[in-house]
């Protein structure tokens, strides 16, 4: 088990209320608490700056990565959800690829601090452009659940 795990035994288990009560787009926000979470990885220069960071990572991740995958499927027809949630992990997963070997060639052009850096910038940007482009999936059913229908 990692630091970034520990937060999320608790909150990725429960997600799936917590967006009911807030909405995707609230949970979505984690991806700001990722970058900057992992921002502070790279600019931690302490053990208890690093596992404080990486516990913030773990938070925001719990928050982004079910929620995220929900939001498709609320988005996608019921005839067509297998197919979008197929090709949202596509997506994803080639991002984790791309990702690395983007990371690895900054890495070894200009240091490792760097392209954790600019991972963290990244992950701000991809949680704005959402938190700005980003429309509730399921907005009547979240008002039910608020006033308790």
């Amino acid at each position: 088990m990692t630091t970034a795990s520990l937060p999320r035994l608790g909150l990725r288990e429960n997600a799936g209320q917590v967006a009911l009560l807030i909405g995707v787009n609230g949970l979505v926000g984690g991806m700001l608490v990722q970058g900057v979470a992992i921002g502070s990885i790279a600019a931690a220069s302490t053990i208890a700056a690093w596992l404080l960071a990486a516990a913030l990572l773990g938070l925001g991740t719990a928050m982004v990565y079910p929620t995220l995958l929900a939001a498709v499927a609320d988005a996608a027809t019921p005839t067509w959800r297998g197919v979008a949630i197929g090709v949202y992990r596509l997506w994803r997963d080639l991002g984790f690829a791309a990702g690395a070997i983007v990371a690895g060639v900054l890495s070894d052009r200009v240091g490792m601090p760097f392209a954790i850096a600019a991972v963290g910038a990244l992950t701000v940007v991809s949680g704005l452009i959402v938190l700005v482009r980003m429309r509730e999936t399921l907005p009547q059913h979240r008002q039910d659940v608020r006033l308790g229908a």
